[in-house]
Order: structure tokens, then C-alpha cells, then sequence
């Protein structure tokens, strides 16, 4: 079966509760971040990297600068 996944505002309380009573039958999952497992390995990577050669970062204006120059 393939997983479906949304991301949801919820807006009224009822809705809440009817999201409650799915969750209490396994019919949904709750996932308290949007971020996928692919993105948190390569941050943790990204930041051993940093850690091992500081020298290597660059600030943030540069690093938007070299974005818009690339995006020319």
C-alpha cells in the first residue's frame, strides 16, 4: 500500500478531534516534522564537515550572493 503524505492546518476543533479518533485507530500517523530523513542526514553531515574544517564556511552573504550569480 503506498503512505500518502499531507500537511494539514487544522481550523476547527472538531476536525482536531476527528484526527484524534484516526490516530487512536491507526488509520493516521502523526508526524511532528516535515522534514525527511534524507535532509536531517545531510545537515548532521554538513556540520561534522564544518566541525572538521571551519575554515571551509562562509557567511550568509556570501552564500546568497553566489546563488543570485549563479542563477544570471
Amino acid at each position: 500500500m503506498e503512505t500518502i503524505t499531507y500537511q494539514l492546518t487544522i481550523k476547527k476543533d472538531y476536525a482536531s478531534a476527528i484526527l484524534e479518533e484516526l490516530m487512536l485507530n491507526e488509520a493516521i500517523e502523526y508526524s511532528p516534522t516535515n522534514i525527511q530523513e534524507w535532509q536531517i542526514k545531510e545537515s548532521r553531515k554538513r556540520l561534522a564537515e564544518m566541525k572538521q574544517n571551519p575554515s571551509s564556511m562562509i557567511d550568509s552573504d556570501t552564500f546568497f550572493n553566489s546563488i543570485e550569480d549563479n542563477a544570471k
